[in-house]
């Protein structure tokens, strides 16, 4: 067999080896609901929760309240693609920024009371640029309001 061949094994073995022999040093978390690892995260709060059951797995500073960032956008996108999907909203309909959409701060592309965009621009720019002024217009457009 030739050495190239093997290669890929041998690497894919050393790694293996090499993770499974890292430290995994552990303590009981704030309550002693979740472990926190040997090391602290450079972020004032993180929480890993298991989806599928809501288990919290890790938690650091979990109180500290934290305004909503990307993973927000991402879920409106979540929702703007579902309704697409299903039929409610098409890319080519026309959202109108209301007073609180324009209001955001933060990443924005400065979008003005009563200026109007497709629904394509907003999400091309709530994806690209992390616009919080249109994440806002789309989800007022599909739910009433950002909350």
């Amino acid at each position: 067999m030739c050495i190239h061949n093997l290669r890929i094994p041998i690497l894919a073995l050393i790694l293996t080896l090499l993770l499974t022999a890292l430290p995994l040093s552990v303590t009981a978390a704030e309550g002693g609901s979740a472990p926190v690892p040997a090391f602290t995260p450079n972020c004032k709060s993180a929480v890993l929760m298991e989806a599928s059951t809501g288990r919290i797995l890790y938690a650091h500073n979990p109180a500290e309240a934290m305004p909503p960032a990307s993973v927000t956008k991402i879920m409106t996108l979540l929702l703007v693609a579902e309704a697409v999907d299903g039929g409610v909203l098409r890319l080519n309909d026309t959202l109108t920024c209301s007073p609180r959409a324009a209001s955001m701060g933060g990443s924005q592309i400065w979008l003005e009371v009563g200026e109007t965009m497709t629904a394509d621009e907003l999400v091309k720019a709530a994806a690209v640029v992390s616009a919080n002024d249109c994440a806002v217009a789309l989800a007022e457009h599909l739910c009433g309001s950002e909350e």
